[in-house]
């Protein structure tokens, strides 16, 4: 049963710009009261004490949120920029945008105006699953000789250019550098990641296509093809909306079906269940490493 709102299957480039703000906008507005509810209400901080020892205050919070902003924002203009002057059909680099990962930065680089520290972190923690998995296929392809996962795996299919492959390393450091700049992990940031991924994965359904028709060449074995007039499909299904990617091998993984209802909840309970373990990690790591008293404020505004 197809979603009340399902996109049409070739719209026009003004009209899934609009969709694709909309999209941020909505995402963020959506996580930001749910954000100050639980900071406010639920995990609420211990009173401080009377006078804090000068020598405890290590972190430089504006400077933090400096070092955020400043390495994400040039990153994801440099993304958009790069993406959207190499592709000839501007509809598919607007459609990659819909990505986890890409709101993720983009909500890193509006951190002076969020100035939500336990926010970025658990848009952070909701690609967590994705990017620990992505370490898993590069540091396991040079031993097994092909990745154990296969997240990664879209980075050498022929259609993936290289622009594409050069704008694709953030998912190597955007958890590092979101746990340093919010000096850990807020418990908070936990239920802040289920409601992003449920909020993200929804929205992509409603908004996107699982494909599209595309004049878009691509490239096979070192030759560039240019497709027929009537087209070439192009796979997108953002977010793993529509289904599993079938280069993902781990069979528990596999719980694609034709019916939304049944795979939406699939998706989004395995998806938030992996990330409640990659949590408890990051969470293990952020101790170890020091960073145990995560910010509630970058003192930013």
């Amino acid at each position: 049963m197809p979603l009340p709102s399902a996109p049409e299957a070739n719209p026009d480039v003004t009209d899934i710009t609009l969709l694709c703000i909309l999209y941020y906008i909505a995402s963020i507005i959506l996580l930001i009261p749910a954000h100050d509810y639980l900071l406010t209400f639920v995990f609420t901080p211990p009173d401080p004490p009377d006078s804090p020892p000068p020598s405890e205050a290590t972190a430089d919070p504006p400077a933090l949120c400096r070092l955020l902003y400043l390495t994400t924002l040039p990153y994801f203009l440099s993304l958009v920029a790069i993406r959207l002057s190499t592709s000839t059909d501007k509809r598919l680099p607007i459609y990659e945008f819909y990505w986890l990962c890409n709101l993720t930065l983009f909500a890193a680089a509006l951190s002076p105006l969020l100035n939500r520290p336990a926010l970025a972190a658990a848009l952070g923690v909701s690609v967590g699953v994705d990017q620990v998995l992505w370490l898993v296929d590069l540091l396991g392809y040079p031993v097994k000789g092909k990745f154990p996962v296969g997240v990664c795996a879209y980075l050498f299919w022929p259609s993936t250019t290289n622009a594409r492959r050069l704008t694709s390393t953030h998912h190597l450091w955007t958890i590092p550098l979101l746990l340093h700049c919010c000096q850990g992990l807020h418990i908070a940031a936990l239920p802040l990641s289920f409601l992003a991924t449920s909020i993200a994965v929804c929205l992509t359904r409603a908004m996107t296509p699982e494909s599209l028709m595309t004049l878009e060449p691509v490239v096979i074995k070192g030759e560039v093809k240019v497709p027929s007039r009537m087209g070439r499909p192009h796979y997108l299904n953002v977010n793993l909306a529509y289904e599993v990617w079938k280069d993902i091998k781990v069979k528990a993984l596999q719980i694609t079906h034709p019916e939304w209802e049944v795979y939406l909840p699939r998706l989004l309970l395995r998806w938030c269940a992996i990330n409640t373990a990659v949590f408890g990690l990051l969470w293990a790591a952020c101790r170890a490493a020091g960073l145990d008293e995560p910010l509630r404020s970058w003192d930013a505004l």
